[in-house]
């Protein structure tokens, strides 16, 4: 199919828009492609030739879905150029005009909806100022702004709350354009081409003059700088593919981005070649985790990271459920490197790995060893959170994470061990499950039944600890604060920092936590008191915690 015409060209069969593919393998391999954006060790580069190739896909056969439009559209600026630009926004256009009221996401999201235009016109403004001064073809120009104009009138009728497509759309016009040859100027006007070109000079000074007039304040057009994220305006009009030079790097940082650069290359041929090598496994946690050297800066344990996807996690763990552990495992490896803090991610993988057996057996264990290798260097990772309070690990997560000490090497602790941490991750499972369904109260009541049947007191903490981190992710910081009494009297009763000290500093942060949401001079003395003894066992650990 023409690309151009991909936005008004029905998806075979009896649904012109096709169906939900948000889910969709393809969709989610997209998706960890624009993840790459937002990687905080920025190792990995987006393959905008993936992204096209992708984005088209879906688009043809599978789903109108307007965020991998916009994908697709910025995918095709850095294959394609101002060409590409053509094209893209030609799609939108067709998308908008053709299949608004179908397509995906549905209408009911239409903060979704937002979402991917304010995304378009972010990296397409920015993208659009990194270019050379190079004059544009006439036809070409006028191509591309017809269509950001139209775009922009229609989103104006149909999304009120989507700020105005101006950034692009004045981006477009400092365009410099190229001038028709001296004999065509000729033909069309008759005139000197001298005169003409008199003609567009004072044209050209009295755009300057309203320029200048813009620039000290009169009808001045906000023009925002690009995101962190950007930083992949092109310097020409195709952006080019990372190549292994053959040539030494002279200093540790240039070796240091080679490797990762190497890594990547290498996960992506192995793992079509070969995907139950445990090379291929390693190099992915090479690439992203290389340049890791400290904890994540953050206040109180939140980060600024961007959260993820939480539904993604649902789909994931859905699929294992249905036994489908090899579209588990690959969609888990996809966001991987756009989220490499995310340790739900490494439980889901791990987990979809085991399910596959014996062939992936020592994968599993490079997925559980490598893991445990990044938190023993780093003490506290595990602990921390996203911008949004959404934690690096969830309950489940940290339950799977105590027993790699045990079995990173292999593919589990063993004997009693084993069953008692099998029971506890069942648990946790299951009231994760219920939680995500924003069933709170079945959470709950599932990890109070597991405790009466919990096999031994350090089962028992953590369940308790998974229902208060419940309560605190729900903002209900007065139940935590009492959960949170009971479990530090436990604790000193127990003498736990004695003989379970790991297990004393889980304990300790949580506590924390409840105590610092709940708020409140006495609470935060408090919070501060219990911080002061998370460094007395392990003083890593309270670097991070507000006192």
């Amino acid at each position: 199919m023409d690309l151009n015409a991909l936005g008004r060209e029905p998806i075979p069969g009896a649904s012109p828009v096709g169906q939900d593919a948000r889910y969709d393998l393809e969709y989610d391999q997209l998706q960890g492609e624009i993840d790459k954006l937002n990687s905080v060790t920025n190792l990995t580069e987006v393959s905008w030739k993936r992204v096209v190739e992708l984005g088209t896909n879906i688009l043809e056969t599978k789903s109108k879905d307007l965020l991998a439009a916009v994908y697709l559209s910025v995918g095709l600026l850095h294959e394609a150029g101002l060409e590409g630009m053509g094209t893209g926004s030609q799609v939108l256009r067709d998308m908008v005009a053709s299949f608004w009221d179908d397509c995906f996401p549905p209408k009911k999201r239409l903060r979704g909806r937002i979402n991917a235009f304010s995304w378009w016109q972010e990296k397409t403004t920015a993208w659009l100022k990194g270019l050379p001064p190079d004059p544009v073809p006439a036809e070409l120009h006028r191509t591309i702004l017809e269509n950001v104009e139209a775009l922009d009138k229609s989103l104006g009728e149909l999304l009120p709350d989507l700020p105005p497509l101006r950034d692009v759309i004045v981006a477009v016009k400092r365009l410099p354009v190229q001038s028709p040859p001296q004999e065509e100027q000729r033909g069309k006007s008759g005139e000197d081409p001298a005169d003409q070109t008199q003609g567009q000079d004072q044209g050209q000074a009295q755009a300057q003059n309203r320029t200048q007039a813009q620039d000290n304040g009169e009808d001045k057009v906000s023009e925002p700088s690009p995101s962190r994220s950007e930083a992949q305006a092109p310097s020409s009009a195709k952006s080019a593919s990372p190549v292994l030079s053959a040539v030494p790097p002279e200093d540790v940082a240039s070796a240091r981005k080679a490797l990762g650069a190497a890594a990547t290359a290498f996960v992506g041929l192995g793992r079509g070649a070969d995907p139950t090598d445990s090379w291929v496994w390693k190099a992915a946690r090479i690439a992203a985790w290389l340049a890791v050297k400290t904890l994540p800066p953050n206040q109180g344990g939140q980060t600024m990271i961007p959260a993820p996807d939480v539904d993604i996690k649902a789909a994931l763990r859905k699929l294992i459920a249905e036994g489908k552990f090899r579209e588990a495992a690959f969609a888990a490896e996809s966001r991987f490197p756009g989220a490499i803090f995310w340790f739900d991610l490494q439980q889901v993988t791990a987990k979809a790995l085991e399910g596959l057996g014996e062939d992936y057996a020592p994968a599993l264990a490079v997925v559980r060893g490598e893991l445990w290798d990044l938190l023993t260097r780093f003490q506290g990772l595990e602990q921390l959170a996203f911008v949004d309070g959404t934690p690096f690990a969830d309950p489940e997560t940290k339950a799977w994470i105590t027993t790699l000490a045990g079995g990173a090497r292999g593919t589990g602790t063993q004997g009693g061990a084993a069953e008692d941490d099998e029971f506890v991750h069942r648990a946790l499972e299951q009231a994760e499950s219920r939680y995500t369904k924003k069933d709170e109260p079945g959470a709950l009541d599932a990890l109070s039944t597991a405790l009466r049947a919990a096999p031994n007191g350090p089962a028992k903490i953590q369940l308790r600890l998974a229902q208060m981190d419940m309560l605190s992710r729900s903002g209900r910081f007065a139940l935590a604060v009492t959960l949170a009494e009971e479990l530090l009297t436990e604790m000193e009763n127990r003498d736990l920092a004695t003989w379970a000290p790991e297990l004393t500093v889980d304990v300790l942060r949580a506590c924390h936590g409840a105590y610092l949401g709940k708020g409140g001079e006495a609470n935060l003395a408090r919070a501060r008191e219990l911080a002061g003894m998370v460094g007395r066992i392990r003083p890593a650990a309270a670097l991070n915690l507000a006192i």
